[in-house]
């Protein structure tokens, strides 16, 4: 009962696994229906697999087996689809074994493999190789056997199978006696009667015995046996037996493997016929047979003394057939034989240990050239182990002995034998632990790898010791050694050393095979522990695609943000091998954040050719993965971006269309422009919600092209205006396309103007070549623009503000068109022009920022992926499309003290500066940058902003209003939550000062005076060439305060928030300085009639004591700074 209900279990098992096989091959990967019968199946299996143990799938003889025996016609029919066996055959995999240790990754592993197609395993190199590759040997093992290795082998191997050995069940019935039926009993006497007919039917009921015997697993005396023996003696009669028996020992001694004819030669032979079919068994085994034979009786016979004594059944039984065996005359023969070989290799052995004992005192004492002898080489490893083991001094004439033979490898001719030989010592070592005097020679084999000279054999000898050798060395925590050997095989595989296609399939071949799936978790657990261990993460990343396949498995079911992060980091850092794996897994069903992740793994590791793949998901139901499908086809589409990018226009959402027209801007040439100008004129196709900003940024784009195309379809997108479809089109629209055409008439206009003039431009560049380097920027040629000469007009003429307003706008054209050399070069210009036009100076630095940045936009997903992260698809689409989003201008005002505000406010670009009024002066708290917000006080509890918010530069902000909380209140319940955490982690600038206090230095400030010069950085610490000599007044450890001639106000305004530079003397010596970076906290009136101004700077570093007293000591000393 308790066989019948096991194999049910087994039965269930296997429709559990083709079911979800199946529904897999049947469904898209992102099916319900997959998700439910892989859960189902793998949640069963690993029941059962507890429950009952390992389980085998096999083929033998073409026929499906499950765990010991074959599927039987009823079950097979109960299957309309058995896939499990058909995809074993089809990929030439023997069987499948899985155990308890099979995880979810493992699983998920198996059943790509039934859902591979054969030609992909044939590119593999077969279906042992592309298992290999998967790192699934353990479940696909290659030789095939019941559940568990037999005591006896492996019953179907040892009975070999003999076509021509088919006997009727009834016959055999009849000889064992169970059928005495006159009929059978006539047939068998008919068959008996005929040698040939005979000797098979006797041949398949010995078989048919024996197997019996070997399923049990022990050497056994059958009572069947003489039953057969005297039935057959009885039924032959007195006749000339001989050459029926002569040929069924033939038969038996050709068809029967070693370990069945021991068995056979163990059984009871009964008088007559069985004796006569003994002596022909043992006359017609050949000496190497017998003497296989009787190996295995002395190995079973030690087994039994040793497991049950001398005295045990089983004991007489062996020790009777072995000495019956023994006794015969070819058995006196083999052990006569024996002897006289064992006294001759006995004097030989003793003849070889004299010479090998004087090669190496030779060696010893330095003669290396004895280790020509192949004799002496071939002993060396066991007489170095040997010697390593002893008591010394033999250890130290080990360390001798290995030296020596090192010192001899280099230089030697006898080709691969020699570092064989170290490499066998090498695995005596390992296993004596003994790592340290590896260690003197691992070099030597890394070197030898890395030079790919070996052959296929020898190369697969010694990466499979330095694999044996880096496992070992990682389990005894000597992560050193073990860390090496894992950066040479990944340096292999991936192409960086050796450059051998032969030793990169033999490494990864050992390296798939061997790697040690049970400890991924636990170094994956170890690397989300450390983040900052980059050793940790390098041995777990460089194990290959098995280790590289378990992190993307993980990357795709960890909920954890920060865990997914640090595995994208790992992964982006291993790019190796990477892009098949993802594109094996980017079709299948997973969260939102598993297909983001997949594509973004994509876009870092991908080719121009895999960009196709990240079409689809541009219509993904998550923005986000919509997003990443966008920047993955921006970074790997190479030469193709411009095509694939008109190709997703058709089919993207228009979120994403309007990424793709701005991405455009660089490529817009004609072909891109006639098919912008359709989408603009064609507007009404766009929702009410994004037909404004899309016809925005197709104008925005458009008007960088410079091409007729955008010319006449903007010309024509005017005309339309007023006319039906294009009445609820904002005045901005209408305003932006009147600047586009000005814009593109203006570039027409100049294009035609170069083209007219490239000779007369081509001289004057070469005579104005030799003068340039000795000219100012007011002399040079910069751009050969028509505007460059309005601007050297106006100078002319005294008008230096209307240069500066003409200069302005071509710097703003030179940057749109990316020619930012050009660019910073007019920028210089304008200093030149006037220095103390600090307002114009720094709108032309943020006009280049400005498009520098959106040519690589880091975008707004980007910026805030912590917090959209937290949210769920439903919930990231309400608080995304919720947001308004606004640009302002170098100070304007986003919110002033004393206000009642009611929005939340995220800094996508640009700075903003949060400041109060302290009796007329504007008071610096603190500056925020991007993925900073700002508002969260007075946005989750109703209060008066006690600070004003303004822009420093221009800054892109995204504002939510407060009246959206309520409206997501019972839909989107958990969203207030995550988003009041979010805005946790960032400082409530708003309580620094309450009360209306703001302690601004805290240390003690110290007069010091002295003339120093100042410099104006941008937010990257660049230089903005705003330069001025100001007077010192005092210092402390954390700012400083110095008096400047301010003669324009509106420059006041526009230092507070600023970072400035000052260059401060130190040391007793002239010339030696020390630059101090800082924010203006304050400006405030001194002088006001002679316009000076006290400017108060706090640190961004505070300074030791040590340093501000060489500061002071130094001014002192010096006098005056220059």
């Amino acid at each position: 009962m308790g066989q019948i209900v096991q194999r049910q279990k087994r039965v269930e098992a296997l429709k559990l696994l083709n079911n979800a096989i199946v529904t897999s091959r049947l469904y898209p990967p992102d099916a319900p229906q997959v998700g439910t019968a892989v859960e189902r199946g793998y949640k069963g299996l690993k029941v059962l697999l507890r429950d009952q143990g390992p389980l085998r799938f096999s083929l033998k003889d073409d026929r499906p087996w499950l765990g010991d025996e074959p599927l039987d016609q009823e079950t097979l029919d109960a299957f309309p689809n058995l896939v499990v066996y058909r995809q074993l055959r089809l990929l030439g995999l023997p069987q499948m074994l899985l155990g308890a240790e099979m995880d979810r990754f493992a699983f998920g592993q198996i059943l790509l493999v039934f859902n591979t197609p054969q030609e992909k395993a044939k590119k593999a190199g077969g279906g042992l190789a592309y298992i290999t590759g998967l790192g699934l040997s353990d479940f696909f093992p290659e030789k095939s056997g019941d559940e568990g290795p037999q005591k006896g082998g492996d019953t179907e191997g040892e009975v070999k199978k003999r076509k021509l050995v088919k006997a009727k069940p009834e016959l055999l019935a009849g000889l064992f006696g169970r059928d005495q039926r006159p009929a059978v009993e006539a047939e068998l006497r008919k068959e008996l009667a005929a040698t040939e007919s005979g000797v098979d039917l006797l041949a398949a009921a010995i078989g048919h015995v024996l197997q019996d015997i070997l399923k049990k697993g022990v050497n056994a005396a059958s009572p069947h046996f003489p039953t057969l023996l005297e039935g057959v003696a009885a039924r032959l009669g007195e006749g000339d037996t001989r050459a029926i028996v002569n040929g069924l020992a033939r038969v038996l001694v050709d068809y029967l493997r070693e370990p069945a004819l021991s068995v056979l030669l163990s059984q009871h032979f009964t008088p007559g016929f069985g004796e006569q079919l003994y002596d022909a068994l043992v006359a017609a085994l050949s000496n190497d047979s017998l003497g296989r034979i009787y190996v295995l009786f002395r190995e079973q016979i030690a087994r039994e003394r040793l497991a049950s004594g001398d005295a045990s059944p089983r004991m007489a039984h062996l020790g009777g057939a072995f000495k019956r065996l023994m006794s015969t005359t070819k058995g006196k023969q083999y052990l006569s034989s024996e002897r006289a070989k064992a006294i001759i290799h006995e004097g030989e052995a003793s003849r070889r240990a004299r010479r090998i004992e004087t090669g190496l005192n030779f060696l010893l004492q330095g003669r290396l050239e004895v280790l020509r002898s192949e004799e002496l080489l071939q002993a060396l490893p066991e007489a170095i182990s040997a010697r390593f083991a002893a008591a010394p001094p033999a250890p130290k004439e080990a360390e001798t002995l290995l030296a020596r033979f090192l010192d001899y490898l280099p230089g030697n001719e006898a080709g691969e034998s020699p570092y064989l030989v170290l490499v066998r010592l090498g695995e005596m070592l390992l296993a004596a632990d003994r790592r340290q005097a590896i260690d003197t020679f691992l070099p030597l084999l890394a070197d030898l790898l890395k030079r790919a000279v070996l052959s296929e054999e020898s190369a697969l000898k010694v990466v499979n010791f330095l694999h044996q050798l880096m496992q070992a060395s990682w389990d005894r925590s000597e992560n050193a050694r073990g860390d090496a050997i894992l950066a040479l095989f990944h340096g292999v595989r991936s192409g960086k050393v050796g450059r051998s296609p032969l030793l990169q399939a033999v490494v990864g071949t050992v390296q798939d095979k061997g790697i040690q799936r049970a400890k991924l978790p636990e170094l994956l657990a170890e690397c989300l522990a450390s983040p900052l261990d980059e050793e940790v993460g390098r041995r777990l990343a460089q194990q290959g695609p098995v280790a590289l396949r378990f992190l993307v498995e993980s990357l795709i079911n960890t909920e954890d943000m920060d865990d997914r992060m640090r595995i994208i980091d790992l992964l982006i850092d291993h790019v190796a091998f990477l892009t098949p794996i993802i594109l094996e897994r980017l079709g299948e069903h997973m969260p939102w954040y598993g297909k983001r992740n997949l594509l973004k793994l994509l876009g870092e590791a991908g080719r121009e050719e895999d960009a196709d793949q990240a079409l689809p998901y541009l219509r993904h139901e998550d923005f986000r993965v919509q997003r990443e499908a966008f920047v993955c086809l921006y970074k790997i589409g190479g030469k193709r971006r411009k095509k694939l990018f008109l190709e997703a226009l058709t089919d993207s959402s228009e979120l994403i269309k309007l990424q793709i027209i701005e991405a455009l801007s660089g490529l817009c040439d004609q072909e891109v422009a006639t098919r912008l100008c359709e989408l603009l004129l064609d507007n009404q196709q766009f929702s009410e919600k994004y037909r404004g900003e899309i016809v925005l940024q197709l104008l925005e784009t458009l008007g960088r092209s410079g091409t007729s195309a955008a010319y006449k379809g903007v010309e024509t997108f005017l005309e339309n205006q007023g006319q039906r479809g294009f009445k609820k089109l904002p005045e901005q629209v209408w305003s932006a396309a009147a600047k586009t055409l000005e814009n593109l008439d203006s570039d027409l206009q100049e294009q035609r103007r170069k083209h007219l003039h490239a000779g007369q431009l081509r001289k004057s560049a070469m005579k104005q070549a030799a003068r340039m380097q000795n000219l100012g920027k007011e002399q040079r040629v910069i751009t050969g623009l028509a505007q460059e000469q309005t601007v050297r007009a106006l100078l002319a003429q005294g008008d230096r503000e209307g240069a500066r307003q003409q200069l302005l706008r071509l710097v703003e054209k030179t940057a749109r068109a990316r020619n930012f050399v050009q660019a910073e070069s007019l920028r210089e210009w304008l200093i030149e022009i006037d220095p103390t036009a600090f307002k114009e100076i720094i709108e032309v630095a943020e006009i280049i920022d400005r498009e520098k940045l959106a040519a690589i936009d880091q975008g707004h997903l980007e910026i805030w992926a912590k917090l959209y992260e937290r949210l769920t698809s439903d919930e990231f689409a309400a608080l995304y499309h919720a947001q308004k989003h606004k640009h302002f201008r170098d100070g304007e005002v986003i919110v002033g003290q004393g206000a009642m505000q009611t929005s939340l406010f995220f800094i996508n670009r640009g700075r903003v500066k949060l400041y109060f009024d302290e009796r007329g002066n504007e008071v610096l708290v603190k500056t925020l940058g991007p993925g900073e917000i700002f508002g969260a006080g007075s946005f989750f509890n109703a209060s008066v902003w006690t600070l004003s918010v303004a822009a420093v530069g221009t800054a892109d902000i995204s504002t939510l209003k407060l009246d959206r909380l309520g409206e997501w209140n019972e839909q989107f319940p958990g969203l207030e939550g995550k988003l009041r955490e979010f805005c946790a982690d960032f400082e409530r600038v708003e309580d620094l000062v309450r009360d209306g206090g703001w302690d601004r230095r805290a240390q003690e400030r110290l007069p010091i005076r002295g003339r120093v010069a100042t410099t104006m950085l941008d937010d990257r610490g660049q230089s903005l060439g705003i330069n001025a000599m100001v007077e010192l007044c005092d210092i402390s450890l954390g700012g400083m305060c110095f008096q400047q001639r301010i003669s324009r106000k509106e420059n006041i305004r526009l230092l507070l928030g600023r970072k400035v530079q000052v260059r401060m003397p130190v040391g007793e010596k002239p010339g030696e300085f020390v630059s101090l970076s800082g924010d203006v906290l304050a400006v405030r009136g001194v002088h006001l009639v002679e316009s000076d101004y006290s400017v108060h700077v706090r640190f961004d570093q505070p300074l030791e004591g040590a340093r501000l007293r060489d500061i002071q000591k130094a001014v002192g000393a010096q006098g005056w700074a220059t």
